[in-house]
């Protein structure tokens, strides 16, 4: 078992604000997507598993294990070396995640440096070989750019060639693609693919899109209000009303309406409890 979660919570507030609420989750290997507007909590839980929420966070769990580790009583030092090393985090936009100062090369380096004790010409060797495999054309001067002299698209894989190059058995990828255009989202979630998959390992996708979740990934877990509310193997098998509005919020060209639905939370607060 990759990943093992029993009874997760984290409180905000003194306890007063649960933004994750008695989470179960287990993870073998494969794509899990975990759907849910703004404000569900599944960010929070993506930050929980990699231990990287604020002190003010309390976070609380019968289990939280990491390849049979137990992350919460493992000491900072050894999980400073699990994170980037056996379990890596891409955040949802390259220009709030990469340092605008320092070269692409430098930053994508940086990983090969920390996690596989490389010196600094082998490391940018690796960087290189790395910004080959996310399809970025031209590496030497990409390498030598800066972030706000990429476009969002390839800064994404930038982003993704420094998280995978370590090769981490455990991917949690929060929103990657939420700040890129249509026409290239698709070509990221390929690329996120072939990447895990080659090199064995399992994927966590956060998102609040449950078409695209639906799509791409082998089961979907859908969370309302911190807590976990419905997981599925396939979209046409929701039963939670709640899963059910987030798909009819969701625009189909196959079923083409005036006006979408609008979720009546009410209904979700019922069915919760």
């Amino acid at each position: 078992m990759i990943l093992d979660i029993k009874n997760l919570s984290v409180a905000f507030g003194r306890g007063a604000l649960r933004a994750v609420d008695s989470v179960d989750l287990q993870m073998q290997g494969g794509k899990i997507g975990i759907v849910g507007e703004s404000g569900s909590g599944k960010s929070t839980l993506g930050r929980a598993i990699m231990r990287l929420l604020p002190p003010t966070a309390r976070v609380t769990a019968d289990r939280m294990a990491f390849e049979g580790r137990e992350l919460l009583t493992l000491p900072e030092r050894e999980m400073r070396a699990m994170r980037g090393n056996r379990m890596a985090l891409i955040m949802q936009d390259p220009r709030y995640s990469l340092n605008p100062v320092l070269p692409i090369g430098r930053q994508v380096a940086e990983t090969a440096i920390l996690h596989k004790g490389l010196g600094k010409a082998e490391a940018r060797d690796a960087a290189a070989a790395m910004l080959e495999r996310v399809r970025i054309r031209d590496v030497a001067r990409v390498m030598k750019a800066y972030p706000h002299q990429i476009s969002g698209g390839m800064g994404q894989r930038v982003m993704i060639a420094a998280m995978l190059l370590a090769r981490p058995k455990l991917v949690i990828a929060d929103e990657p693609t939420s700040a890129l255009d249509v026409s290239v989202r698709g070509e990221v979630l390929e690329l996120l693919e072939d990447l895990v998959v080659a090199d064995g390992a399992s994927l966590l996708l956060i998102s609040h899109d449950i078409r695209m979740v639906a799509a791409f990934c082998d089961r979907m877990v859908i969370m309302f209000k911190g807590r976990v509310v419905e997981t599925l193997d396939r979209l046409e098998d929701a039963e939670h009303p709640y899963t059910r509005a987030l798909i009819a919020a969701m625009p189909d060209a196959r079923h083409p309406m005036h006006r979408l639905r609008v979720p009546d939370r009410s209904t979700f607060e019922e069915a919760t409890r």
